[in-house]
């Protein structure tokens, strides 16, 4: 599964082939969180950014909006960049469906593909 990182209530944060991931402990399963993909064109084109605040988790998985809930095998995304000034024209939601922002990040990031969440392991799971 990989090697804990830490533990709060039921979710453990793990590192698995150089990346994080949080593991339901109760399932086994894998809960990235999910990320809106803003853009700074008017239709979706363009380089994507999410928005994690202030202060991105650079190793932390996180799945595309549209893919959540998440199962094994949807494709996980890491932070690439440095938080920067950003002004979205348009964001994508639902299922691919392009729109006008109702706000926009303070604070951006670009992102690349870290491959895809893994199947869960057998649960509940038990931390020694």
């Amino acid at each position: 599964m990989g090697v804990l990182v830490s533990v709060s209530g039921a979710a453990a944060t793990v590192l698995r082939n150089g990346l994080l991931y949080v593991v339901n402990l109760n399932t086994g399963s894998y809960t990235p969180s999910a990320a809106i993909f803003y853009y700074s064109s008017n239709n979706c084109s363009g380089t994507p950014y999410v928005d994690f605040g202030s202060s991105a988790p650079r190793q932390l998985t996180f799945v595309r909006y549209e893919q959540s809930p998440v199962g094994s095998g949807a494709t996980a995304y890491v932070v690439s960049s440095g938080a920067m000034v950003f002004s979205a024209g348009s964001w994508s939601l639902g299922t691919g469906q392009c729109s006008a922002p109702t706000n926009s990040p303070a604070n951006a990031y670009t992102f690349a593909q870290a491959g895809t969440i893994p199947a869960a392991a057998v649960g509940p799971l038990t931390v020694q």
